[in-house]
């Protein structure tokens, strides 16, 4: 489990995190258990990083699509480095390089250029 899903996991359920400094804080604390405070330490400072970063404040300069797809973080990472494939989906560059994809290509006879 990466950072950014023990944070979709935990808002999920009803549970805020706060950046305090170097601190993470966690509200209703009655609202979480043992094994996510686990969690919470072993990921806390990707989570503090990725909830220190600045909010875009220029909406103009987010585009909400590519080319009429809409723009979404990759779901296991967060991250926004995205590849299109040759059947036009849009696949993230770190959790699905584009050398996965030809080697999946290949075995299944798809073409790969």
């Amino acid at each position: 489990m990466n950072a950014r899903h023990v944070i979709d996991t935990l808002t999920s359920q009803g549970i805020r995190l706060v950046v305090e400094g170097n601190r993470l804080r966690y509200h209703p604390k009655e609202s979480i258990n043992d094994d996510q405070v686990e969690l919470l330490k072993t990921h806390k400072q990707q989570i503090i990083c990725l909830l220190s970063r600045p909010e875009p404040t220029d909406e103009a300069s987010w585009p909400d699509t590519i080319d009429g797809h809409a723009l979404e973080p990759c779901p296991k990472c967060g991250t926004l480095e995205l590849w299109e494939n040759l059947a036009g989906n849009w696949r993230c560059l770190r959790c699905d390089p584009p050398t996965r994809w030809r080697k999946f290509a290949a075995k299944h006879g798809l073409p790969t250029s």
